[in-house]
């Protein structure tokens, strides 16, 4: 057992010694031979692997294998047994794919035909090998440092997002580099479930925090799921994505080392998503503006999607009431015109009322909504509707505040309820893919699209303030309604007045008219008068100037 340990050790030491010896001399090499080296996230790391190319003719890239190895092997997701050439004519390297499925990228931009390289140039093999193509020849002192940052910027940028830094914010910054980091694993998550044939897609997409029933917060990268098989879709954020793309790593790797992977079950497959997992369907902005001026609200208002799509219908109403939930009636009700000042400090309630939604895509069910009002903790959710796309839930929630605060008014009068509709996706039967494996499937679906397309290149954007002002324009509607109601009023009691040779009509009887929500108000305000006509006029002790 020691002999054999010893020889064991021997060995390694040898190869260990022969490895760095080859090292050494490519390194050498290097400083005078044109050559690629490679790009790593750790700057540590970069310019570790050096490939020599030596003289006229074609390297050939592809994948290395134990019983043939072309002459720049390399391991990967994406990487083809024939992938690519680097060739060497009169001087010059060119570079061409092999395969037409092939990624190879050059300065972030897809490489479609034989196409010349120069010194310092990027060049991307498949998903996860990144290398610098140097003819030591050209190189000079003011060479600028090439990072792996940099290559992954040039492929943002050829993706269609913008770099320049300029007038930008600081939230846009944030997304900005959150797309430059996640598009490479996007692109290598897809090879691996190509690879190993999991029938899965993603996509990135970006999601504005009122997409997601969110008052606070910035747009973010989120990674559209698509199952090929039953055609279910899922959103997963950034961290999920990245956690399991990690874990997909690990899986590609254990299969191409031989391990067995029979331990894989949904609870642990990176790639699985429950069918039965709740979805985010859409949401919905509902503005408070006319609780602050104690006006009830009711309208049909567009429920929209991610990609800020019209998905359907929902029915809310906002109704001001008293502390035992009863809606004021016209009797009840009382004028706001400056909130700031006549509802502050003074008991406010409502209620918000969802009757149901209409016209969500048939794919989806199980429906219920939640919200929050002001700083609640808790979401307030109304039932959950089984098997329709169509729900009525008839949900009642009462809402009071017991002084009502300056900090509420404000919110009242500027911001709206988000409500966040939720369902399942049915479960349709497994759909055929016609035989085709999930890189066909792919390049199919790219195909019928004419072309990759960029981030949300297609999409809506939520405008958030247009809803708002709908909503300020529906209350002022309100507003002008009841004040012409109120003239037409005070022309009928003055017709009635002059009519009826009424000298005067008091204070009173005008107050109670400035508050008229009704005719029946109007009238009782016509008797008021009528009985003050009889009362003697009263003498002035102002002396009357003829």
């Amino acid at each position: 057992m020691k002999r054999q340990y010893e020889e064991k050790l021997k060995q390694a030491q040898d190869e260990t010694h022969t490895t760095r010896s080859l090292l050494s001399e490519t390194n050498e090499k290097a400083k005078k031979t044109p050559h690629l080296y490679n790009l790593n996230i750790d700057p540590l790391l970069t310019g570790q692997v050096k490939y020599l190319l030596q003289g006229n003719g074609i390297k050939k890239i592809g994948k290395k294998k134990d019983d043939k190895t072309p002459d720049i092997g390399l391991l990967g997701p994406g990487i083809y047994d024939d992938h690519a050439a680097i060739s060497m004519e009169g001087g010059k390297f060119f570079i061409e794919k092999l395969t037409a499925d092939a990624r190879v990228l050059l300065n972030g931009a897809p490489v479609m035909k034989k196409t010349e390289m120069a010194h310092n140039d990027r060049l991307v093999i498949a998903t996860i090998s990144y290398f610098v193509f140097c003819i030591p020849s050209k190189a000079s002192g003011a060479d600028p440092e090439i990072t792996f940052d940099m290559a992954q910027q040039e492929i943002a940028k050829s993706s269609g997002i913008t770099l320049d830094g300029t007038n930008k914010s600081k939230d846009e910054l944030l997304l900005q580099q959150d797309l430059i980091e996640v598009m490479a694993d996007i692109e290598e998550a897809n090879s691996i479930s190509e690879e190993l044939d999991k029938k899965m897609k993603f996509e990135l997409v970006l999601v504005s925090p009122e997409a997601r029933g969110l008052h606070t917060g910035r747009t973010e990268a989120f990674i559209r799921v698509t199952n090929f098989e039953s055609n279910l879709e899922w959103l997963w954020d950034k961290m999920t994505f990245i956690s399991r793309k990690e874990k997909m790593e690990e899986i590609y790797d254990d299969i191409h080392e031989g391990e067995k992977t029979a331990w894989l079950t949904p609870l642990n497959d990176p790639f699985y998503e429950s069918p039965d997992a709740a979805v985010l369907v859409g949401t919905t902005a509902v503005y408070l503006k006319s609780v602050a001026y104690l006006l009830p609200f009711k309208e049909q208002l567009q429920i929209v999607d991610y990609k800020g799509e019209n998905i359907g219908y929902i029915a809310v109403e906002l109704v001001p009431c008293n502390a035992a939930g009863k809606p004021f009636d016209k009797q009840d009700s009382v004028d706001v015109n400056i909130p700031s000042k006549e509802l502050s400090g003074k008991d406010l309630q409502f209620l918000v009322k969802i009757a149901n939604i209409r016209g969500l895509p048939r794919r989806f069910e199980d429906i219920h909504c939640q919200y929050k009002v002001y700083m609640e903790d808790e979401y307030t959710k109304t039932e959950k509707i089984m098997g329709t796309n169509n729900p009525d839930f008839n949900h009642s929630q009462l809402f009071s505040y017991k002084p009502c605060t300056m900090q509420q008014v404000d919110y009242f009068l500027n911001k709206p309820i988000l409500i966040q509709i939720w369902g399942e996706q049915k479960h349709p039967p497994t759909t055929s893919t016609k035989g085709m494996n999930t890189r066909e499937l792919i390049a199919s679906e790219r195909q019928a699209k004419g072309q990759v397309s960029t981030v949300n290149s297609n999409t809506k954007v939520v405008d958030p303030e247009k809803i708002k002002l709908q909503n300020s324009l529906d209350l002022i509607t309100k507003r002008m309604h009841r004040l012409e109601t109120r003239v037409e009023y005070f022309k009928d009691l003055v017709d009635t007045a002059e009519k009826n040779d009424v000298p005067w009509v008091s204070f009173g009887v005008l107050k109670k008219l400035s508050k008229a929500n009704s005719e029946d108000d109007l009238i009782e305000c016509i008797k008021k008068m009528n009985k003050e006509k009889q009362k003697a006029i009263p003498k002035s002790s102002v002396c009357t100037i003829l």
